[in-house]
């Protein structure tokens, strides 16, 4: 028995012996295998293109190798010159160009006004310089889009998108001599002196960071304070509008300090007024670069250095694995093996350069798993590798065994940046079970990752229709299209994956409001309470606000009677509800004080600390306290490989964006979205933007308001109103608004069947945006004025007037009643809409 027993240890023995060496072997053959199969990230081969404006190359155009809607592509605006040329340099980087043709195209991209090759072209070693005419086609003051197409020795055909105009008396030199001659002086203390009298230093600049200075900072701020820094590399300069009086210009290099790069951006918003040019707004950022050559990780932190805003990090669930994002470049800490990663960068140790640290993508954390491994995006445009010079999100898995990246799929995408920032960050998340969720286009999709199968949950989807929470993994949403059928809301744990349904109450609809934490927040609206005011603007006042848990409680219910909610903010742990009471007699909304609810729970918290350190050099500085510490040692330093493989990842997604949105665009940014253009202009006129809709039509401008300007032909003939002649002055006023457009309409019949006169616009009116814009100011409704489109303002219930001029003082309105316009103090005429709730009608042109 015991010699039967030894024989069985003996073979057991063996047989593990032979198992360890072939997983030895095996496993020696994988690795050697998976090194074959991996490659460094493929160098930048395109071209960039400058405009030559007044001598100085500046508006650096980026090439796209995919198709593009380039009506979305605003970027840069460049000014034409005199002789109604465009010249460019093309810097080649080694790559060899073969042709360059040229489109001229209208900005909603609709109409081909031009199109030819060039047949003249100097070449300087790497450089390439040329003419482009423009033919007598285009209309003065009117912003167009140049295509320049390269055509490379790889078979490639890269398109530059360049908005431009041509208009005269712009002062262009002595604006970019400005900015210029500004930045340069704050790097010399006493140089700045002449650049003090600019400033608007106050209590409302921080001065406590350098990572964001703005107008209200003080002089050692602006100056840099003991950081002493050094340029590192050119200005790029960038012109994001431009008008004789105004212009936005931006400029973009590399400083370093105290032994590390970082990354700068200056704003600047002028005036040029008749003695000198004002400065109206400043801002600039500085955002550290991360140099693994340096110290990034020591005393059991991660030293952040300076920054503008705080960076996307997240960790394991044992917390020894730290992943953060910082200046677009994704890293990951292991505090087990005190190794520091750069998972993914676009940057190029040996060739970084103006390609690879274009800023226009970003990067974002999805996952993390218990060992380390990560799944993240990359979206916006490719600077470079597989996909350089096309745009979209690519999905990529990072393996921290075999320390490489490996695409999972690539969705390409059409329109610019920015707007696909908007719908990565509303959510891009990939839970547990390795499978994504995206809003795409107004569209929220469910693909599993592995099998490439997608499912769609939502389309159709605008700003009032959906919320997420801060981290992606919540998200709620009104299934209904029409307002009246908002009889139920979903709300699911995307790691769940399991939607919760909430039904309406009888005679009520729900809104979706957003998260606190990850509770859902909801209001409910009487559907008798719904009002459509004249210009034809939903109102929803709501009686009844919810929190709820994903287990179905109630945590807490608003209310309180006679008083209604219509809009709901969210900042940090603070719900501030905008209230109003309705006046039923009269039928109109009046707002009340404001009320918060506040939320006694504090956010996910993470063991990795990221927290502020404050020094007398440095002031502001940024860092993480590690769970797991560090070791005295100095933390090993890797980078990747990318995993080849064969066939396609690609992924299309072609559902388009069938709604009207509207784009908010601030000092060089899309700062919202809305598909109210109420909305869109109200945040505009705050942030001093300006608002493009899809066909990149102007909406609304901040900076292009005349100083006075009266529309002529307006109210020449009294009208009978009222029960004698049978017209309201809503109608009569709508009947002018629409006859200084070249329409003409019978808006008494159209407003007696029940048609809204936002809904009589848009059904008429075919080359004119139509806008009902209740809620905005009366300032911010002259620039319609001012570009000759009447605006028609509701007042004393249901009756109408028409603002149609203005100077500095007074404003012309039209009186229908009267058959007249009469002069009106501005002062007197902005308390007297507001008084009646500052609704407006009109349309763009």
């Amino acid at each position: 028995m015991r010699k039967k027993l030894l024989r069985a240890f003996i073979r057991l023995g063996i047989l593990f012996v032979i198992s360890v060496i072939s997983a030895l072997i095996t496993s020696r053959v994988i690795n050697q295998g998976n090194t074959d199969l991996t490659a460094e990230m493929k160098k930048a081969g395109l071209p960039v293109i400058y405009v030559n404006v007044n001598g100085e190359y500046i508006n650096c155009l980026h090439g796209y190798v995919s198709k593009m809607e380039g009506s979305y592509l605003r970027g840069s605006i460049t000014p034409m010159s005199a002789d109604r040329t465009i010249p460019i340099k093309i810097k080649t980087f080694g790559s060899v160009v073969t042709d360059v043709a040229y489109e001229v195209r209208t900005m909603d991209m609709a109409r081909l006004l031009e199109n030819a090759t060039l047949s003249a072209s100097e070449y300087n070693n790497d450089e390439i310089t040329a003419v482009i005419p423009v033919k007598d086609l285009i209309v003065d003051e009117q912003e167009y889009m140049l295509v320049i197409k390269l055509s490379l020795s790889d078979g490639r055909i890269a398109s530059y998108y360049c908005r431009f105009i041509d208009k005269p008396e712009l002062y262009l030199t002595e604006k970019l001599d400005f900015v210029k001659d500004f930045s340069s002086k704050t790097f010399d203390k006493k140089a700045a002196e002449e650049i003090r009298r600019y400033m608007e230093s106050n209590s409302d600049g921080d001065n406590s960071s350098f990572g964001h200075v703005n107008i209200h900072s003080n002089f050692n701020q602006l100056t840099w304070g003991e950081l002493e820094p050094v340029l590192e590399s050119d200005k790029e300069l960038r012109i994001l509008d431009i008008d004789s009086r105004d212009a936005e210009i931006i400029l973009s290099y590399t400083v370093s300090a105290k032994d590390e790069l970082y990354d700068v951006e200056e704003y600047f918003y002028l005036t040029r007024g008749s003695d000198r040019i004002y400065l109206m707004d400043y801002e600039r950022t500085m955002d550290k670069i991360i140099d693994h050559r340096n110290e990034v990780v020591g005393n059991g932190k991660v030293f952040h250095g300076i920054l503008s805003d705080v960076i996307d990090y997240k960790e394991n669930s044992d917390a020894n694995v730290f992943c953060f994002v910082q200046e677009r470049s994704l890293y990951s800490y292991d505090g087990d093996t005190n190794s520091l990663t750069r998972v993914f960068s676009f940057r190029d140790d040996q060739n970084d350069d103006v390609r690879t640290s274009y800023k226009m993508h970003n990067i974002k954390i999805l996952y993390v798993d218990s060992d380390g491994n990560i799944y993240f995006s990359v979206y916006g445009y490719m600077n470079r590798g597989l996909h350089e010079g096309e745009a979209g999100i690519a999905v990529y898995y990072y393996d921290s065994v075999y320390n490489t990246i490996e695409e999972s799929l690539f969705i390409p995408y059409t329109k610019s940046y920015e707007i696909l920032k908007h719908d990565v960050e509303n959510l891009c998340y990939v839970n547990q079970s390795e499978t994504l969720y995206i809003l795409f286009n107004g569209t929220i999709y469910r693909i599993d990752i592995e099998t490439k199968k997608a499912e769609l949950l939502a389309s159709g989807l605008n700003e009032t229709r959906f919320v997420s929470s801060y981290d992606n993994s919540m998200i709620g949403w009104q299934p209904a299209d029409n307002l009246y059928e908002y009889k139920t809301l979903k709300f699911m744990s995307l790691n769940a994956m399991v939607p919760v349904e909430i039904r309406a109450s009888e005679g009520h609809i729900l809104i979706p409001l957003g998260f606190f934490n990850k509770d859902f927040v909801y209001g409910s609206v009487r559907i008798s309470d719904i009002r459509h005011d004249s210009t034809g603007r939903n109102v929803l006042p709501m009686d009844y606000i919810y929190i709820q848990n994903l287990s179905g409680e109630i945590l807490k219910t608003y209310h309180h009677e006679g008083i209604y909610v219509t809009d709901v903010e969210f900042k940090d742990n603070i719900m501030n509800l905008k209230r109003s009471v309705i006046d039923r007699e009269n039928d109109i909304i009046y707002q009340t004080g404001d009320d918060q609810i506040m939320n006694n729970e504090s956010g996910e918290t993470t063991d990795n600390v990221f927290r502020s350190l404050i020094t007398e050099e440095m002031e502001t500085t940024w860092q993480t306290e590690l769970k797991v510490g560090q070791s005295a040692d100095k933390p090993k330093v890797l980078t990747t490989k990318e995993v080849l493989y064969e066939g396609s990842r690609y992924f299309y997604l072609n559902v388009k964006d069938v709604l009207d949105r509207y784009y908010v665009y601030s000092k060089g940014e899309i700062a919202a979205i809305f598909t109210d253009a109420s909305d869109a202009v109200y945040l505009a006129e705050a942030d001093r933007g300006t608002v493009i809709n899809k066909e990149c039509r102007y909406i609304w401008k901040s900076n292009d308001r005349k100083e006075r300007f009266t529309i002529e032909n307006i109210g020449t003939t009294a009208q009978a109103v009222g029960e004698e002649g049978g017209r309201t002055t809503l109608s009569v006023c709508l009947d002018e608004m629409m006859k200084a457009a070249g329409v003409y309409v019978d808006t008494d019949t159209l407003l007696s069947e029940g048609w809204s006169a936002l809904e009589i616009m848009k059904e008429n009116m075919e080359n004119v945006v139509p806008l009902a814009l209740s809620g905005c100011s009366t300032d911010a409704m002259l620039f319609y004025v001012g570009t000759s489109c009447p605006v028609l303002a509701m007042v004393e219930g249901e009756e109408a007037v028409l603002i149609t001029g203005y100077d500095k003082n007074n404003l012309m309105i039209y009186f229908p009643t009267e058959g007249k316009i009469e002069k009106k103090g501005i002062r007197d005429s902005m308390a007297w809409f507001q008084s009646n709730g500052n609704r407006f009608l009109t349309y763009a042109r």
